[in-house]
This record gives C-alpha cells, structure tokens and sequence, in this order.
C-alpha cells in the first residue's frame, strides 16, 4: 500500500507535509457559528475586540513616543547645563590668567622702578662723594 510523504498510519490529515487539522477546525467553528443566532454578535465582538486592541497598541507606541521625546529633552538640557558650566569655568580661567599676566606685568614694573631708584640713588651717591673729595 503506497501512502503519500509524511503521512503517518492511520492520519488522514498530513499530506506532503500539510497539515489540515487547523482549517478543519475553523471550518467547523464557522459552521456552528453560521448556525448560531448569536454569530452576528460574536463577529462584532471579536472585530470590537481586535479593534481595543489595536487601540491599546497605539496607545502603548504614543507614551514609548512621549517617553523618547522627554529622554531626549531631558538629555538635550543635560548638554546645554554641561557647556554653560564649560564656558563658565573657561571664562573664569581665562579672567585668572589676565589677572596673573597683570600682576607679573606690575611686578616687572616695580621692579624696574627699584631698579631706576637705585641707580638714581647711587649716582647721586657718586655724585656727591665727588663733591666731597
């Protein structure tokens, strides 16, 4: 007795690999359906069913939405805070820096001042001590 690929003994429902059991199944629930009074609503309860749930998957992807936007937001003000805190800090060095090439530029010139005193000092020192000789 020759039986078709895959075709277990006994199973007359696998052919070639198809299995038919599924649609065997809802051809008999869409029969009993068909004879149902109620099949009309269960129709519309199933489409209503399908429809909150689709409604619900919507919602679902507009508050993942609004969670990404607020991440982003949240982490756009994140970078605004750390570049103002940056160009603070900058700013703040570079005030330090002017400060210290000011005071070494004052220092120089006191420096030089002494400097000149001193000579001026000396020379009057000179100066006299030729007078005096």
């Amino acid at each position: 007795e020759m039986k078709p690929n895959n075709q277990k003994k006994g199973d007359g429902k696998s052919y070639y690999g198809f299995d038919s059991t599924g649609l065997e199944k809802a051809a008999a629930a869409a029969k009993y359906l068909d004879g149902s009074t109620n099949s009309k609503q269960a129709f519309e309860l199933a489409n209503k069913k399908e429809e909150s749930k689709q409604l619900e998957y919507k919602e679902n992807i507009q508050k993942l939405e609004i969670e990404r936007t607020k991440i982003a937001e949240e982490e756009r003000r994140k970078t605004v805070q750390y570049e103002t805190d940056m160009a603070k800090r900058k700013a703040e060095y570079q005030v330090q820096l002017d400060l210290q090439k000011e005071e070494e530029m004052l220092r120089r010139k006191e420096g030089l001042r002494e400097e000149r005193r001193k000579r001026d000092e000396d020379s009057i020192a000179k100066q006299e001590q030729l007078k005096m000789n």
